[in-house]
């Protein structure tokens, strides 16, 4: 609800090598600008555009990442060793 469907399409159509997260802070400045060369009032629409801002601020706890690393790395290393076939015939 935050964009329009033109909006999104030209926020998908962006193309930049590094995250697009500044593009609604820019547009909210441009549409800022204009709102207060028109007189008109803001509070409403920075309330609710401060719920953007919010998002960014929650971050993934350490100890998740290290999770998902020791199961990856625990899981390559059982399928590396539990899918090796040895010829019992040979006398490992």
């Amino acid at each position: 609800g935050f964009l329009t469907r033109e909006e999104r399409a030209r926020l998908e159509g962006l193309r930049s090598p590094y995250n697009k997260f500044w593009v609604p802070c820019a547009w909210f400045g441009a549409l800022a600008g204009q709102a207060r060369r028109e007189g008109r009032e803001l509070n409403r629409f920075r309330a609710h555009c401060s719920l953007l801002f919010h998002y960014d601020w929650v971050s993934v706890p350490l100890v998740y990442t290290q999770v998902v690393t020791i199961a990856v790395y625990t899981f390559f290393l059982t399928c590396l060793i539990g899918r090796q076939f040895l010829d019992p015939a040979q006398g490992y």
